[in-house]
């Protein structure tokens, strides 16, 4: 079996993952200088593709060229779905953190930085291949060295 082969197996198997467990309850979100988060929208602007976040787990995941680069919008939601709504929450209630104060950001944490970087501002996230592989990264939302929200981990594939 080639190695693109499985690479693509692998990124089939993390969609069927990232779509079970919807039924599970919802947690509470968190207040962030009386803004509300519960869940993440990542947009990639370039083709309109949406992956997000839903209670515990998420809705697709990105896919990163070996050697090249992904951008997508961070988008924060205030509240979550129902757990058997599998549509992302209407645009209209999505905000980055421009909004909040400067000392509020996001930490990309991957899991292996040998195949995926992750950097970020406030608004974007920039995702870095560097070689075919899997990772699950954390997106984390801190003020200062205090972290205040976490979501749940996202599988990215490099290919």
């Amino acid at each position: 079996m080639s190695p693109a082969w499985g690479i693509a197996r692998l990124a089939f198997a993390l969609a069927i993952v990232t779509a079970v467990g919807c039924d599970r309850a919802a947690t509470a979100p968190v207040v962030v200088e009386s803004t509300r988060i519960n869940e993440i929208v990542l947009e990639d602007r370039a083709s309109g593709t949406l992956i997000y976040s839903h209670l515990d787990h998420w809705h697709g995941f990105p896919v990163v060229p070996a050697n090249g680069t992904l951008t997508l919008r961070k988008y924060f939601v205030p509240n979550s779905p129902h757990p058997d709504d599998h549509d992302p929450a209407s645009r209209s209630s999505w905000f980055t953190l421009e909004t909040l104060p400067t000392d509020i950001g996001t930490r990309i944490v991957t899991t292996d930085t040998m195949v995926l970087r992750g950097l970020g501002t406030r608004v974007d996230l920039r995702l870095e291949g560097r070689r075919p592989g899997s990772t699950p990264l954390s997106i984390v939302v801190r003020r200062n060295s205090t972290t205040l929200y976490e979501a749940p981990p996202l599988n990215a594939v490099v290919r």
